[in-house]
C-alpha cells in the first residue's frame, strides 16, 4: 500500500517535472529538444518500472530464482545501455534534450521521497510516548 502511494507520487511529480523540462527543452532547442526530452523521460520511466518489478521478484524468490532475476537485471542494464546508444548515435537523438527528460525522472524520485517523508512523523525508537 505504501509502495503504491509512493509510485503514484513519483508519477505525479514526474508529470509536473516533465512538463517543465519539455518547456525548457522546447524553448532552448526547439522541436528536436522537445522530442528528445519526451523520449528520455519515457525511457527513464520504463527503466525504473522494470527495475522495480525485477527487484521485487528478486527479493521474494528463494536461492534458485535469485540467479535468474539477477541475470535479468544484468540483461536489462545491457539492453538499456544499448538502447540509449542506438537512440543517440544511430537515430541522432538530441543528447542534451534527452538528458533533460531523463533527469526529470531522477529528480522526481528525490522529490517524491522527500514529499512522502514529510507526511509521516519522525519516530525515535528510543523515545517513549507520554500518554
Amino acid at each position: 500500500m505504501i509502495q503504491d502511494a509512493f509510485k503514484k507520487s513519483v508519477l505525479v511529480v514526474d508529470a509536473v517535472l516533465l512538463m517543465a523540462s519539455c518547456l525548457v527543452a522546447w524553448s532552448i532547442w526547439s522541436t528536436d529538444g522537445l522530442v528528445a526530452a519526451l523520449v528520455g523521460n519515457a525511457l527513464g520511466l520504463a527503466n525504473i518500472m522494470i527495475m522495480a518489478w525485477l527487484m521485487g521478484r528478486l527479493a521474494s524468490r528463494g536461492d534458485g530464482g535469485r540467479a535468474v532475476y539477477g541475470g535479468l537485471i544484468a540483461l536489462k542494464l545491457g539492453g538499456m545501455l544499448g538502447l540509449v546508444a542506438l537512440l543517440l548515435w544511430v537515430f541522432q537523438l538530441h543528447a542534451p534534450g534527452f538528458l533533460v527528460g531523463f533527469s526529470a525522472l531522477m529528480l522526481a524520485l528525490v522529490v517524491a521521497s522527500l514529499w512522502s517523508n514529510l507526511g509521516s512523523p519522525a519516530h525515535n525508537p528510543g523515545e517513549q510516548e507520554i500518554g
